[in-house]
Parts: C-alpha cells; sequence; structure tokens
C-alpha cells in the first residue's frame, strides 16, 4: 500500500504542470514578501509621519468639539508608536523597565477590557527576556495573516482546482479510471 502511495506522489511531482504550479507559488510568496517589507519598519514610520501631519492639519480648522479631540487622541496614539519603534531601535533603551512602567499604568487605569492580556502579554516577555515589537514593524504572524487573506481567498483555489483537474483527467486517460469501472458494471 505505502509503495502505490509512494508511486501516485512521484507521479505527481514530476509532472509540468504541477511543478509549474509550485513555481509560480513560491514566485508569488517571495513577491509578497518583498512587498510586505516595503510596507514595514522605516516606510511604515514615514507613513505614519505623514498621516500624523494630515491630522495636525484637520485638527487646526477645526474648533473645539468631539470630532477634534478624536482627532487629537489619534495623533497622541500614533505619536507614541513612533516614540516607541524610535525607543526599540535604540540599545541603550531600557525595555524591561518600559514594560513594567505600562504594566503599573495598565493596573491603574480604568479600561479592564484589555487590560489583563496586555499585563499577561508584558509579563511573558519580561519574564522570558524577549525584546518587544513595535506596531511599526511586520512580526511572522501578521505576515502569515496577510499572505493567508491574500493568496487564501484567490491563489489556492486556482491551483488546487488545476492540479484535481489534471490529476482525474490523466487517470482517465491512462484507463485507470475506465478499467475499474468496466470490472464493477
Amino acid at each position: 500500500m505505502i509503495n502505490i502511495i509512494k508511486n501516485e506522489l512521484s507521479k505527481l511531482y514530476h509532472r509540468k504542470k504541477i511543478l509549474s504550479m509550485f513555481l509560480i507559488m513560491a514566485i508569488v510568496t517571495f513577491g509578497f514578501i518583498f512587498i510586505i517589507n516595503l510596507d514595514s519598519g522605516q516606510n511604515r514610520y514615514n507613513k505614519e509621519l505623514d498621516f500624523i501631519n494630515r491630522l495636525k492639519t484637520q485638527s487646526s480648522n477645526l474648533t473645539e468639539g468631539a470630532e477634534k479631540d478624536d482627532i487629537d487622541s489619534r495623533i497622541e496614539t500614533i505619536q507614541k508608536s513612533l516614540d516607541y519603534y524610535d525607543n526599540l531601535k535604540d540599545d541603550n533603551f531600557n525595555w524591561i523597565q518600559y514594560l513594567k512602567d505600562e504594566n503599573h499604568n495598565l493596573e491603574q487605569s480604568n479600561n479592564t477590557d484589555t487590560k489583563d492580556a496586555k499585563i499577561a502579554i508584558n509579563n511573558y516577555l519580561i519574564d522570558n527576556n524577549i525584546k518587544p515589537l513595535s506596531n511599526l514593524s511586520m512580526d511572522s504572524n501578521e505576515f502569515f495573516l496577510a499572505y493567508l487573506r491574500v493568496l487564501g481567498k484567490v491563489l489556492m483555489f486556482i491551483i488546487i482546482a488545476l492540479t484535481l483537474s489534471d490529476c482525474i483527467t490523466s487517470e482517465y486517460t491512462n484507463n485507470t479510471i475506465q478499467g475499474n469501472v468496466d470490472r464493477f458494471v
């Protein structure tokens, strides 16, 4: 039984269509990695700076009100993220103390929805001596999810359909399906 499976797998791997599908998949993957890397780190930092400048322009055109307060809080949040990115790039930055201070501030806050989870994450990072990532740099989870969003919806369906259709038609033309059907009829 194992020899039959090995034989079928070797027939699949040596088909030109399957090899071309793997090649297309590899090209798309490397292209996607390249595109994702263009939008992380310093490039994303510069985009966020431009966005802050646009928000500041919007905020200066508004008078007091809820919309101005919302824009100002967004500016503050983005600026904190940019400062954190700058700090993490600095080798002298004491990120352990920063996380401890953040935990202390979280314990004092009233936001109970994400407070416990964020404190647990920070404690895990401190206990295992793992330097945290900035929101501006892409980690493997973000990359994988973005990759699946693009690739999973479109390309995987096409690759699976083409590969399976080739497998079934070749089995029929080799009379392996036809021969088995005649025996049972």
